[in-house]
């Protein structure tokens, strides 16, 4: 994700691991933090769930805050 705002910025990032048919088979979120303006943040989302099929993530909210 790229910070598009003037000020440094705290992200947390809600994602969620889709079967192919729709089930939803876990969830997971990131917090990415002190983010500064026009930067870039990767980070890798992780199931505590086992899942022995292929998935793509799908990110189900972003909630951003100025960094203190």
């Amino acid at each position: 994700m790229t910070n598009r705002s003037s000020k440094p910025g705290d992200h947390h990032i809600s994602v969620e691991f889709p079967a192919p048919g729709g089930l939803r088979l876990d969830e997971a979120h990131l917090f990415l933090t002190e983010v500064a303006p026009g930067q870039q943040a990767r980070d890798t989302a992780q199931s505590l769930t086992r899942v022995d099929r292929p998935v793509t993530c799908r990110v189900t909210g972003v909630f951003r805050t100025a960094s203190p």
